[in-house]
């Protein structure tokens, strides 16, 4: 009686969350990651390419220098407010940190929150699946599995786009091929792991919950 019980619950649940709702869920976790793993090539050849121009040697002694075309705001036209302008700026160029590093992890944490939101929104369905006799280690793994199959179909779209993309940013380039294995296999490990860690801990989470107290706040 028990078992009919959570069989009709679960029933019902999925009546509440329709096929629709999943596929659109779906369809923004492959997108996004399609469009991350596009940015996050581009601006990585675009950044390889900037770092191997400033290696070149230009005849002159360039370190430590800095030459931008900038129009002065009309409120610091006089001297002194122009000084202390140049040097506001100055200040807040050196606190930049490694731009490359900050795309891959931005990117990175961006994948993070719509996997892990859309898995969290699963726990009723993940106990449910518990309350029907599912191990908590087969749930995870199914979890894993599906999530990780729209990260990968996000990662091979992606992939195609930023090839055609690149080919296109050739002549932007300074010794660095627009179909550049390194910038393509960075990118997809950083998506690909935090893809894994936003289904692995929500799921691993959502076993720990009381099925019943699932069923409870269903109904």
């Amino acid at each position: 009686m028990v078992r009919a019980d959570v069989a009709n619950s679960l029933r019902e649940s999925g009546r509440g969350l329709t096929a629709g709702h999943h596929r659109l869920r779906a369809g923004l976790v492959v997108v996004q990651v399609a469009v991350a793993l596009v940015l996050l090539v581009a601006a990585s050849l675009l950044i390889r390419s900037f770092q191997r121009l400033m290696e070149v040697d230009p005849g002159f002694e360039a370190r430590h220098l800095l030459a931008i075309a900038t129009q002065v705001p009309q409120a610091v036209q006089k001297a002194d407010r122009r000084t202390a302008f140049y040097r506001r700026v100055q200040d807040a160029l050196a606190s930049v940190p490694g731009v490359e590093s900050a795309a891959l992890l931005l990117a990175g944490v961006g994948i993070y929150g719509t996997m892990s939101q859309a898995v969290a929104q699963r726990t009723p369905e993940i106990g449910l699946r518990m309350a029907l006799g599912a191990s908590p280690a087969a749930t995870v793994r199914l979890v894993l599995r599906q999530g990780l199959t729209l990260a990968l179909i996000g990662i091979v779209m992606g992939a195609v786009f930023a090839a055609a993309l690149t080919r296109l940013m050739g002549k932007m380039l300074f010794e660095v091929r627009p179909l550049d294995p390194p910038a393509f296999a960075a990118a997809t490990l950083v998506l690909g792991a935090f893809a894994w860690l936003a289904c692995y801990l929500p799921a691993r989470r959502a076993t720990r919950v009381d099925p019943l107290e699932t069923l409870r706040r269903g109904t």
